[in-house]
């Protein structure tokens, strides 16, 4: 059995769970209503016998005559009647709706948008790729078995992309096993194809960050100015993220962009904190863009 087809049937038997658990929970509370309105209806027994004592005490007392003890006696038995046959209907409509359409309906719709989420923002068919492979038998230096993980090669990820051209987080897997190859041509152009397609992954933070440092890494200029434009992409989405912030200020100050490199060091510096020993470097750098900004300022006057 595959690790695609075993995570399927653990997460069928979750669902199923999850939906009788719901089912027996929602036809308890309509047991609970239930149980709810028969105690109404034993207080609306105990009224009817009150009204009928009192019209038997005015019949008693000379105030109505026999006839109209009796008419008296037969409304209010039509009324308990009228409201007990209205209960009845309420009580019957909301067993046959709660209890057997609500709990199976609610179950469904949670089952569905779980399977939904999942399937929009999961990826199954990666698992044979993410799953450690292992097998023991391996002499370790104390003497114990250890275990040997099988990485999954870089032509299985084109092979599976090759059928599966649009799965956002295998291009990113395949980026990432080239990269680890040292084939930085390939892992620029993968990237390229996870920011192409624009789904989650392209909005990622880190995958932008290593989608620029491939970018970086060919020593192009029009690949860095590229790298510059997703980096600045990147720390909107995370403007605390110190990596990137630290590079976006070493290519502005490169690039001779005082301004913004003043900004982003000072934001850099706040984050990183003086008990770092990085600081004193940093807090130069900051300090010449600074000066650098002022002298350009005056220079355009």
């Amino acid at each position: 059995m595959s690790e695609t087809s075993l995570f399927g049937i653990v997460v069928s038997a979750m669902l199923l769970g999850v939906c009788a658990a719901l089912s027996v929970t929602l036809m308890k509370d309509v047991g609970g209503l239930s149980g709810r309105r028969t105690t109404q209806s034993l207080a609306a027994a105990r009224a009817l016998g009150m009204q009928i004592d009192e019209v038997r005490g005015d019949f008693a007392a000379g105030l109505i005559d026999e006839a109209g003890l009796h008419q008296a006696i037969e409304d209010i038995q039509r009324r308990a009647l009228e409201e007990a046959g209205r209960e009845q209907e309420q009580t019957g409509s909301l067993r046959k709706g709660s209890g057997l359409l609500l709990a199976p309906l609610f179950s469904v719709l949670i089952a569905g948008a779980a399977v939904g989420l999942y399937l929009h923002f999961g990826s199954p068919a990666l698992l044979p790729f993410v799953d450690a492979y292992h097998a023991s038998g391996i002499m370790q230096a104390d003497g114990t078995l250890g275990e040997v993980k099988r990485e999954v090669s870089a032509g299985e990820v084109e092979a599976f992309l090759a059928d599966n051209p649009g799965n956002e987080r295998a291009w990113v897997f395949l980026a990432r096993q080239y990269a680890r190859e040292d084939k930085w041509d390939n892992a620029e152009r993968a990237y390229g194809r996870v920011m192409a397609l624009g789904g989650f992954s392209s909005r990622d933070p880190q995958v932008m960050f290593e989608y620029a440092a491939c970018l970086l890494g060919n020593g192009r200029q029009q690949s860095r100015s590229k790298a510059y434009e997703v980096l600045l992409r990147a720390l909107a989405l995370d403007e605390g993220n110190l990596r990137i912030l630290e590079v976006v200020s070493m290519l502005e100050m490169e690039t001779e962009r005082w301004s913004a490199a003043r900004e982003h060091l000072e934001t850099f510096l706040g984050k990183l904190g003086m008990d770092n020993p990085s600081y004193e470097r940093y807090a130069q750098m900051a300090a010449y863009a600074a000066r650098m900004e002022r002298e350009k300022q005056g220079a355009g006057r």
